[in-house]
């Protein structure tokens, strides 16, 4: 009876740990798959990111925020806070008389495609969505646009890649530098 009773006592602990590892299985099962949050566009990037009040304003009186909200891929060369500090204009951009110049000045800041910071090389000249291009500079390992010191790159949205620059640069003649 003995050499029944061991077998048997071995069979239910089997069947007793199949069990329980078939719970744990469907458990596990049940469980929802982890979300990761899509990026989002390159406005709502901006505006959720401390540094681009007064790009988001200037996005918003420009009424370009539509624009960059499409699909893209944009690369948008993006001035921080303290680089519009530097333009006395810049309040009087955001008057309504000065809506297409100051749409100018933003579109001199966006190119179609997205172009990566390894992609930029010295010299290299790029078309902007105002029709002009921006000249690229490599100067001891930074990357330059037209003299605007990229501070942060590749800083990534749905729709494109943001490159955080130190300075407004600006189309054509001076329209306000201090």
């Amino acid at each position: 009876m003995r050499k029944l009773f061991l077998p048997v006592i071995a069979f239910l602990v089997c069947i007793s740990i199949m069990q329980v590892w078939g719970q744990n299985l469907a458990t596990i099962k049940k469980k929802p798959a982890m979300r990761v949050q899509a990026p989002e566009d390159i406005v709502k990037t901006l505006t959720n990111n401390a540094g681009f009040v007064s790009l988001t304003k200037a996005i918003k009186a420009a009424d370009f925020t539509g624009a960059l909200s499409q699909a893209g891929p944009f690369t948008i060369f993006a001035p921080t806070d303290d680089a519009f500090s530097q333009i006395t204009a810049f309040p009087e951009w955001l008057q309504p008389d000065n809506k297409e110049k100051l749409a100018s000045i933003l579109k001199y800041h966006v190119v179609q495609g997205k172009l990566m910071a390894s992609e930029l090389r010295d010299g290299q000249t790029i078309p902007t969505l105002n029709g002009e291009e921006l000249t690229v500079s490599v100067l001891n390992g930074k990357i330059l646009i037209n003299g605007a010191e990229i501070t942060q790159p590749n800083m990534m949205a749905a729709n494109g890649v943001i490159h955080v620059v130190n300075r407004v640069v600006l189309p054509g003649a001076n329209l306000g530098n201090k």
